[in-house]
C-alpha cells in the first residue's frame, strides 16, 4: 500500500491515543481525551479551528500535534476519527481481573449488542462521535471518507501469564469483532478494530503492542530487568502500523 500512502492525504482527529501514529504518513490534530470534539469548529472556508474560549493548555496540545500542517479540510482525502469511542470489551466481558471467561465462546451476536447498548459509556461516546461525524458531513465530506477507531482494548499486564486464544475462541472473538463493526456501521460508518492475531488472553492486546514494550529492558544493578507496562490503554508504533495497514486496505478497496 506504499503508493496509497503517497497518493492519499489523511488527517486524524485524535486524542492522546493518536501519539503512537506520529511516525505514520498522516497529519494529526489532537486534543486530550475527547476534548477536541467540543473545542473544534469548522468555518465557512472549510477550515478546522479551535473555539476562541479554549484554554491555553488545550490550544498548545492542538498546535503541537498539528505542527505546520494545513488546517483546511480540502487538503485531505480521508479523515480518521480517533477520539474516545469507548468499547471496553475486556472489562465488560472478562471483568477487571482480565480472566478468560469460558462463557466468551457462548456469547451470541445479539448478546454482545445487548451488552454494548447497556453500557452507558459506549452509548454516550457513540452519540458524541456521531454528532462529530455529522459536523464533518455538513462541510461536504462524504461519509465514506471518514474512518473511526475505538479506544484500544487494554494491553495484557506483564504480571498476567500469556494464554494464547485457541482456534475455537479466536473464531468466536473474530465473529464478535465483526458484530461490533456492523453495529458501528449503522450508527457511524466504517470502524477499524485490531486483528485477531493482535489479541491474547481473550480480548487483551498482546504486550508487544503496549506503550512500553519497544524498550522492555533497563539496566538496573548490573542486570537487565523487564519493565512493567503500567499504562495499559495507550499503544506503541507497532500497534499504529498494524492499524494503518487495515486503513490503507480500506482505502485501496475504495480506489479499486
Amino acid at each position: 500500500y506504499s503508493i496509497i500512502k503517497l497518493m492519499k492525504k489523511i488527517l486524524m482527529f485524535g486524542s492522546s491515543h493518536s501519539g503512537c501514529f506520529k511516525d505514520e504518513n498522516i497529519t494529526i490534530a489532537a486534543g486530550r481525551g475527547g476534548s477536541l470534539m467540543k473545542n473544534l469548529i469548522f468555518n465557512k472556508k472549510k477550515e478546522f479551528i479551535l473555539k476562541n474560549d479554549v484554554d491555553e493548555d488545550a490550544a498548545k496540545f492542538f498546535n503541537m500535534s498539528l505542527k505546520d500542517a494545513s488546517n483546511s479540510l480540502l487538503t485531505y482525502d480521508y479523515f480518521i476519527v480517533n477520539m474516545n469511542l469507548k468499547i471496553n470489551l475486556v472489562e465488560l466481558i472478562q471483568g477487571k481481573d482480565f480472566k478468560i471467561n469460558d462463557s466468551i465462546e457462548f456469547i451470541t451476536n445479539n448478546m454482545l449488542k445487548e451488552i454494548l447498548l447497556n453500557d452507558q459509556s459506549f452509548v454516550k461516546s457513540l452519540k458524541v462521535n456521531s454528532r462529530f461525524q455529522s459536523k464533518l458531513i455538513e462541510t461536504g465530506i462524504h461519509k465514506k471518507q471518514i474512518i473511526f477507531l475505538a479506544n484500544p482494548f487494554l494491553s495484557k499486564p506483564e504480571y498476567l501469564s500469556a494464554v494464547e486464544n485457541n482456534t475455537k475462541l479466536s473464531k468466536t472473538i473474530s465473529g464478535l469483532l465483526k458484530t461490533i463493526e456492523e453495529l458501528a456501521e449503522i450508527e457511524l460508518g466504517r470502524l477499524v478494530l485490531p486483528d485477531i492475531d493482535m489479541l491474547t488472553n481473550g480480548f487483551l492486546i498482546k504486550t508487544e503492542y503496549g506503550l512500553n514494550s519497544i524498550d522492555l529492558k533497563s539496566f538496573i544493578n548490573d542486570k537487565y530487568k523487564r519493565k512493567k507496562i503500567t499504562d495499559l490503554s495507550h499503544k506503541n508504533k507497532l500497534y499504529a502500523s498494524r492499524i494503518m495497514k487495515k486503513i490503507f486496505k480500506l482505502i485501496d478497496l475504495d480506489t479499486n
